[in-house]
């Protein structure tokens, strides 16, 4: 991910239209690998009606829940964030589907890699959670594993050890902030995080309709209370410690938006887990005609929410006076100025076009932040900076 961030050819340009083929691509691979989760683990037809209103309904989900689902797609490292998700949940597909051909194996290792590779979030939160479940299997194998599980496990040291050697490391950790400082800082950033989860109305209202809509798959292994509270914690203190290197190297602060909307997918998906969990091991007759009137209702609900949601309000806003417009206009002289001087040195001039939605960070007044860095390098020049309003 570094070596892509630092030789994209697009990531610094006055020319945007190929951030819009990235973002559609994006969106249609997304769509296909979550239905392609979906069927898998609720054991449905792929023609099945069932499979496409729920891969729909995880669309809506995913883009009306996620704060930052606008920065994902357009800021210059968002869609890696957005693409490390859906590896892991096509490797959790992959995984489910148990297939120990050769093909599969080495799928299963490319994707590690990848996601490792794709975002320090999801590296920890894999190497938490998958991870530990491999050495659950190998206690219940007797500490005997398996060719694939030590292939697994070399791939994901390989992969760990290119990430935290990766030379982008050393750019971005512009400053050190003492460990038991970050570790507070990070506490801090994760229950800021739960809160706005939890404020947000249309959470509940998307549980809501998954408990209500989605039933009972076949050949499904309800875990013991034990496994689940496990899981949870395990999930938690992933989350946690995916917070502590940033709150160490980077000095950010706050947390973006982009790196937060990663973390808010992966706490619903486990969030769905337990609630569809607790409604297959407490409720055993969960027919058709009992929830027939609680679909409907709870499908009202979630509709309903989408309107009072932050981010439908705000995308209203951006094009009812056409911000995201005016950002790209005046941003695009900006880089063609860059582009055009004949100095070494380039101060370039603030944002005035604000907007909320694309873009809300401008280029810094530090000529060593990581993206001054970057641009400086892409266009040969010794320094960029903004100037000082």
């Amino acid at each position: 991910a570094d070596l892509f961030i630092h030789l994209n050819p697009l990531v610094f340009s006055s020319n945007f239209i190929y951030f819009q083929y990235s973002t559609y691509l994006l969106i249609l691979l997304g769509f296909v690998n979550g239905l392609y989760f979906i069927k898998n683990y609720l054991d449905l037809k792929v023609w099945d009606q069932r499979t496409w209103i729920y891969s729909f309904l995880f669309q809506a989900i995913t883009w009306y829940l996620i704060p930052g689902i606008y920065e994902l797609f357009y800021w210059f490292t968002g869609f890696y964030y957005y693409l490390s998700f859906h590896l892991a949940i096509l490797l959790l597909t992959l995984i489910k589907l148990n297939k120990k051909n050769r093909l599969a194996i080495l799928i299963n290792s490319v994707l590690i890699c990848l996601l490792i590779g794709s975002s320090e979030v999801s590296m920890i939160i894999c190497s938490g959670v998958f991870f530990t479940y491999q050495f659950v299997k190998l206690y219940h194998q007797k500490w005997r594993p398996d060719r694939v599980s030590i292939l697994y496990f070399f791939v994901w040291i390989i992969s760990v050890g290119l990430v935290l050697f990766s030379p982008g490391n050393f750019i971005r950790a512009q400053n050190h902030v003492p460990f038991m400082t970050a570790m507070t800082h990070a506490f801090v950033d994760l229950a800021n995080l739960l809160k706005s989860l939890q404020d947000n109305p249309i959470t509940w209202a998307s549980l809501l309709v998954i408990f209500m809509v989605v039933n009972k798959p076949t050949n499904f292994i309800i875990w013991t209370p034990q496994q689940v509270v496990g899981f949870s914690l395990l999930m938690i203190v992933s989350i946690y410690v995916a917070f502590i290197p940033m709150a160490l190297a980077l000095g950010e602060k706050f947390i973006p938006d982009r790196i937060q909307s990663l973390l808010i997918m992966y706490i619903f998906l486990g969030m769905t887990c337990l609630i569809l969990w607790a409604k297959f091991k407490f409720i055993k007759n969960s027919s058709n005609d009992l929830f027939a009137f609680g679909k409907t209702i709870s499908l009202i609900i979630f509709l309903v929410c989408v309107f009072f949601n932050k981010n439908f309000n705000q995308l209203r806003r951006e094009f009812q006076y056409d911000l995201a417009k005016n950002y790209a206009l005046e941003n695009s002289k900006r880089f063609d100025f860059l582009k055009n001087s004949k100095v070494s040195k380039v101060s370039l001039d603030p944002i005035k076009n604000r907007n909320t939605m694309f873009f809300r960070e401008d280029i810094s007044t530090n000529p060593r932040h990581l993206w001054c860095t970057c641009i400086a390098k892409y266009y040969g020049k010794r320094e960029v900076k903004t100037k000082f309003n």
